[in-house]
This record gives structure tokens, C-alpha cells and sequence, in this order.
């Protein structure tokens, strides 16, 4: 799962959300979805899923913190070897398994964008994320889904709609009252608090 970092008070994206991801995503109804990252910083080894920030660089780039890894490495030895080679490998393994799944090209850097990794080949499988096969797009593929309420049976909570959930903006389309009110009403019945001032419109008047 991909997300983005939101607020540049040069910009009044508090206010309007972020135009360059209102035109390169969400068709005609954009949608953003803001919620607080207290999720994204706990430790809650029951997912299986891990937070990582996106690296922007370019080949230069990379090289630079791959040496920066490296050293660091060999100013370690002695650690090293009491870990063992078997740990070292299974470390680094991971290491460039993240890295691989979350560096982007530097011309995307204003997206700020984190990554969600879920690997249960690598970390296991997680008794609580849904596995299902979808058609997106005409494209059938397996979709993993993350539970947004409490399972008492696993001790999972906190993700929930109304505990993570800040508000809504929906972006410039035709139909953003609608899709406002549609919104609002799905939030009210699902017992999210003033489900109705969490979802307003952007304003910006975007032609595609």
C-alpha cells in the first residue's frame, strides 16, 4: 500500500489537498483519505506489515547510501561475528527486500510517499489480513485487505475507521456533492464522530 505525507503550509495544501496527486490519480472522482500515523509508527508484529519511507534517488543515489550501508557494515565486524553469517544474511536480505520496494525516481519527490510492505513468503502470513481475488481493471489479481476494526479474538485494535481517520477532501470533479453527501452518510452510520464536518470539497478548479 502506497500513502503520502500531506501538509505544505507554502502551498495550502491543508486546505486544498495536493493538485499534482488530484491529476495523476483518482480518475474523475478523487477522493484522499487522511488519517493520523500513529498506526504507521507502532509496533504491532500481529500484521506482518512494515512502514517504510520511499527513498528518492537516482542511480548516484542509491550508490551513496549502498556505500553509507557497506561501511557501516565494516565498522562493525566484531558485532558481525557475534551475530553470525546465517542472522547477517537473513538482515541483509531484508534490508534489500525493502530497499527494492521502496525507492522511486527523485523527479517524484513531492509525493512523500511511504510504502506498506507486506511479505508473507519472507515475514509470514498474518491471521489477520484478508487475502481475495479481485478484477481491477479487467485484471483478476489477489488483493490483500486490512481489516479497519477491532478482532478481540487476536488482540488487534486501533485501526479502526473512526480512531484513524481525520477527514476527508474530495477532489475536483463534477459530482463532489454527491459524493460528499454519500460519503458523510457511510461515516454517520459506521459511528465515526461528526462524520459529517471530517469530509469537505477542494475547491481547486482542475479541467482534465
Amino acid at each position: 500500500m502506497s500513502v503520502s505525507e500531506h501538509g505544505n503550509p507554502d502551498i495550502a495544501e491543508e486546505k486544498y489537498g495536493r493538485l499534482s496527486m488530484w491529476r495523476a490519480y483518482g480518475g474523475d472522482t478523487n477522493v484522499a483519505l487522511f488519517f493520523n500515523n500513529s498506526p504507521f509508527m507502532s509496533e504491532e508484529v500481529k500484521l506482518q506489515a512494515f512502514s517504510s519511507p520511499v527513498l528518492y534517488a537516482d542511480y548516484d543515489g542509491f550508490k551513496e547510501e549502498f556505500v553509507r550501508l557497506v561501511t557501516g557494515l565494516e565498522a562493525q565486524f566484531d558485532l558481525l561475528n557475534k551475530i553470525g553469517p546465517d542472522e547477517v544474511f537473513k538482515q541483509l536480505y531484508w534490508a534489500f527486500h525493502m530497499a527494492s520496494l521502496s525507492t522511486k525516481h527523485p523527479g517524484f519527490s513531492e509525493e512523500r510517499e511511504w510504502r506498506v510492505i507486506y511479505s508473507p513468503t519472507l515475514f509470514g502470513r498474518s491471521p489477520i489480513m484478508k487475502e481475495e481475488i479481485e478484477t481491477i481493471g479487467g485484471v483478476p489479481q489477489k488483493v490483500i485487505k486490512l481489516p479497519l476494526k477491532a478482532d478481540a479474538a487476536t488482540g488487534y485494535s486501533g485501526y479502526a475507521v473512526k480512531e484513524i481517520l481525520e477527514e476527508i477532501i474530495v477532489g475536483p470533479t463534477e459530482t463532489s456533492w454527491p459524493i460528499y453527501e454519500s460519503l458523510a452518510m457511510l461515516l454517520e452510520e459506521n459511528g465515526v464522530d461528526d462524520a459529517w464536518g471530517k469530509v469537505r470539497r477542494s475547491d481547486i478548479p482542475l479541467r482534465r
